[in-house]
């Protein structure tokens, strides 16, 4: 059984394209997560996890297996993703990139941003 509060890495694509971004989150016991300038409610029931966003429209949701998960994120007004997501302590490859921001806000530009690319 996943335990969800901790610390995590989300990765996520607006579009599903093999260019990923990445946040920080740290889920609390209390049922919010906050991370990477983001906030938002999250809730795990049957090995399924949602989280929400204070700042922005997007909802994700996926299945969380032990230190693990992946599924699905929307604004629910037309722009859809994908998203995985490892707890500390858990290696994971991902490409940088995107437009928008996980929140589902179109980014702005940002001087000296560090993105690392593998192949």
């Amino acid at each position: 059984m996943a335990s969800i509060p901790g610390s995590w890495t989300v990765r996520f694509s607006w579009g599903c394209s093999t260019s990923y971004s990445s946040f920080p989150a740290v889920f609390a016991t209390n049922g919010t997560w906050s991370g990477g300038g983001f906030s938002g409610k999250w809730a795990f029931v049957e090995g399924m996890l949602m989280f929400n966003f204070n700042s922005g429209p997007a909802i994700y949701a996926g299945v969380i297996t032990g230190n693990a998960g992946a599924g699905i994120s929307s604004t629910l007004a037309g722009l859809n993703g994908c998203w995985f997501a490892t707890k500390a302590g858990v290696a994971a490859a991902a490409k940088a990139g995107g437009g928008t921001d996980a929140a589902g806000n179109k980014a702005a530009a940002k001087a000296g941003k560090k993105s690392s690319k593998k192949k």
